[in-house]
């Protein structure tokens, strides 16, 4: 090797690890950016020349070193499995926030939910047979019974508004999928024509990756490399980006039946041509299944109790007699949460409260309007396996039950995603101390290329200078 080709040798060495010294530098500017992976400058030994004729002489002594690249430090098993977790938690996660909202519908225990309030309404009816031609007991009756419509009745509104507000926030979330989408298409471009290039654009595919765990968060994706840096994604099995091409998605109202018929089916479907998407994870799943199943089925729950109540009282009310003596009237009117309500005309005058029995549908002559047969089998109407009670008892433990599953569900997931993170980041995550190992092993190694440099200098030198003076 001769001493220029040893400059050059040098020159490479001072090239190669100023490019380590600012890739582990640019590791630790950015080790605690979201999404950030970190970067290694892959060094590759420049070898002797190419013998170019037989009878050639080469001493076999390299080149010194060359930067051969800088690439992603990345795993993609554990990328693709991350991505599939975290699409599952944001599910689970969207469902247990659902549940708990309808559990905030129903506090029970407590003095204020419908099964005290059911109570209350039996005891009311327990206090007109022992006062049934006082006034003032089918007064607080009535007004017991008015509670127990109003609290059905808010119940049935506040799951009906729950059921829009999901609707309201799948067509924002949606919204957002969309506009993430063309981002990462946008980037996918980018990163296409930089790598095409001959640049690095590990920066662009870091928020390019940031955004695609984004859309699994939101409707649960899988994802495929393309070429030149590209990186597809998929929907169910559509492609939602790829390349730089990217689908839009849109909420539809269908006419699919649900659990309830005052809602039909909600889905997301493919803007281009209205067929469904099959969007089964992420928030946006759990918003669906907040729509199509869970509001539904407690509200034909809910309607469940009402029906009960209002059959169950009416039959009972109507085989009796008011004070007057008259036939007694249906108590409630309405079959569903919605539309139950005291019997107008019964609200209107508590003499049509029908507290006295009958015998063989004849008016009680004997004991007249102290009678209180019938109240007392009112009375009695929260009893039993088939009463509206037990009904609404049975809804409630549904729900406990469902939603305790959900949060141990998201409770494991959570701890599913941790570990799989944890696996994740040590790979491509940034450690400082080894960072700081880099910098110290290429600021070393810079050091030595220079001081070759300058030994090599001083060679030539005295190569130059100081020979040939011989007999002058």
């Amino acid at each position: 090797m001769s001493n220029f080709s040893a400059l050059q040798t040098a020159l490479s060495g001072l090239i190669a690890h100023q490019r380590a010294l600012q890739t582990a530098g640019h590791n630790a500017s950015n080790a605690a950016t979201k999404g950030y992976s970190r970067q290694r400058v892959d060094l590759v030994s420049a070898g002797a020349g190419v013998v170019p004729a037989v009878w050639s002489k080469t001493d076999g002594i390299g080149n010194g070193v060359r930067a051969a690249g800088v690439v992603r430090i990345r795993d993609e098993f554990l990328e693709a499995r991350a991505l599939r977790e975290a699409g599952s938690l944001s599910l689970l996660r969207t469902q247990a926030t659902s549940l708990g909202r309808v559990e905030m519908i129903f506090p029970e225990p407590s003095d204020v939910g419908l099964a005290h309030q059911l109570s209350e309404l039996w005891g009311a009816f327990d206090d007109l047979a022992n006062q049934p031609g006082a006034s003032a007991p089918r007064v607080a009756l009535l007004e017991r019974a008015r509670t127990v419509a109003d609290e059905l009745n808010r119940g049935a509104a506040e799951l009906t508004n729950l059921h829009r507000s999901a609707l309201e926030q799948a067509e924002a979330l949606t919204s957002e999928v969309n506009a993430t989408a063309a981002r990462v298409a946008e980037l996918n471009g980018a990163v296409r024509n930089a790598t095409a290039a001959g640049l690095d654009a590990h920066d662009l595919a870091d928020q390019r990756d940031l955004l695609i765990e984004r859309l699994g968060e939101l409707v649960g994706v899988t994802t495929r490399q393309g070429e030149l840096g590209t990186t597809d994604v998929f929907l169910g099995g559509s492609s939602l980006v790829r390349g730089d091409r990217y689908e839009q998605l849109q909420v539809v109202e269908t006419t699919d039946p649900t659990a309830h018929p005052d809602f039909t089916e909600v889905e997301v479907q493919w803007a281009k041509d209205g067929y469904r998407a099959n969007v089964a994870d992420g928030e946006v799943g759990g918003l669906l299944d907040t729509t199509n199943r869970m509001i539904p089925h407690y509200l034909s729950e809910l309607d469940a109790v009402a029906a009960t109540l209002a059959s169950t009282v009416n039959a009972v009310h109507e085989g009796g007699f008011d004070l007057d003596g008259a036939a007694g009237l249906a108590f409630f009117t309405g079959t569903t949460a919605s539309d139950l309500a005291v019997n107008a005309v019964v609200a209107a005058d508590p003499r049509r409260v029908a507290a006295a029995g009958s015998d063989g549908g004849a008016p009680p002559a004997s004991a007249g309007p102290l009678d209180a047969g019938n109240a007392t089998l009112l009375a009695r109407l929260g009893e039993g396996q088939n009463s509206a009670d037990a009904v609404y008892k049975r809804m409630i433990g549904g729900l406990g039950v469902e939603t305790q599953a959900t949060n141990r569900r998201e409770q494991i997931q959570t701890e599913v995603v941790v570990q799989v993170d944890a696996a994740r980041d040590s790979v491509k995550g940034v450690n400082l101390d080894e960072e700081m190992t880099s910098l110290v092993q290429s600021q070393h190694a810079y050091a030595a290329s220079a001081r070759l440099m300058t030994a090599v200098d001083e060679m030539l030198d005295t190569l130059i200078s100081r020979t040939g003076l011989v007999g002058r």
